[in-house]
C-alpha cells in the first residue's frame, strides 16, 4: 500500500535506531535487567534480510547488544561434532543463550516432499541438541488454495504429530505460530487457523507434550 512501510525495512530501520543507542557490547540478561523480564532480545538476521553464516550472526549479536541469536537449523547440520562444540562455546562467551531454530520441514505442501524433508529431521534436531538448542519454531499458513479447514486441519494434526515426536526425542520444543491479518486469511479460497483459539484446538489434535504457542505481535491484528 502506498504510504506503508514495508515490514523489513521497517525492522531495518529500528535495529540500526536501536543499535545506535546500546553500549558496543552488554552482559549476560540478568546482568542488565535482573528481575525484570524472562524474555531475551534475539537477533534473528533472517527476518530483517541480513544474510550472514551462523558465527557472524552471534558476532553481531553480541556487538550490537542482543541477548540471544536465533540458530541456523541448516547450518548446525552440516557441521562436525568438534565444530558444533565451538559454535556452542561462543554464544556462552559472548553471555548470548539460543533462540528457537526454523523448522527444516515443508509440512505445507505435497506429501513427497514433506517425507523427504522428514527423513532429514532426525539428524538435524540431533544436531540441534549437541548445540544447546531447546526450542524450533514456525509458522501456519493461514489460507489454502485447494483444502477445506477440516482436511487442512487433519493434514497439520498428522504432520506435525510425526514433527514433534522426532524433536521431543532430542528434547526439542516446537512452537507454532498463526497468522491473524484478515489480509492473510483472506487471501485464498479456504481459510485456515488464524486466531489463538483455532491454535489452541489443533495443538490439543497434535497431542504431544513438546508442542506450544509463538506470539508474533506484528500477527495479532
Amino acid at each position: 500500500m502506498s504510504g506503508t512501510l514495508p515490514r523489513r525495512e521497517f525492522l531495518r530501520a529500528a535495529l540500526a535506531g536501536l543499535a545506535a543507542g546500546l553500549p558496543r557490547a552488554v552482559g549476560p540478561v540478568n546482568a542488565v535487567l535482573p528481575g525484570r523480564r524472562s524474555f531475551t532480545m534475539d537477533l534473528a538476521c533472517g527476518a530483517i534480510g541480513v544474510q550472514v553464516p551462523l558465527p557472524a550472526a552471534v558476532v553481531l549479536a553480541h556487538r550490537f547488544g542482543f541477548e540471544a541469536v536465533d540458530p541456523d537449523a541448516g547450518f548446525l547440520a552440516r557441521q562436525e561434532a568438534d565444530a558444533i562444540q565451538k559454535l556452542r562455546s561462543d554464544p556462552k562467551t559472548h553471555g548470548l543463550v539460543w533462540g528457537a531454530a526454523g523448522l527444516p520441514v515443508d509440512f505445507r505442501g505435497d506429501g513427497p516432499r514433506f517425507q523427504a524433508d522428514l527423513k532429514g529431521l532426525p539428524a538435524t534436531a540431533a544436531a540441534l541438541q549437541r548445540a544447546g538448542v531447546t526450542r524450533v519454531g514456525t509458522w501456519l499458513s493461514p489460507a489454502h488454495r485447494r483444502l477445506t479447514y477440516l482436511a487442512n486441519f487433519q493434514q497439520h494434526a498428522h504432520r506435525l504429530r510425526e514433527i514433534a515426536s522426532i524433536l521431543d526425542g532430542q528434547g526439542l520444543r516446537l512452537g507454532l505460530e498463526y497468522v491473524g491479518p484478515k489480509t492473510s486469511w483472506s487471501s485464498a479460497r479456504h481459510p485456515f487457523i488464524h486466531t489463538m483459539a483455532e491454535m489452541r484446538e489443533l495443538i490439543a489434535a497434535i497431542d504431544r507434550s513438546n508442542v506450544g504457542l509463538v506470539l508474533d505481535s506484528w500477527h495479532w491484528y
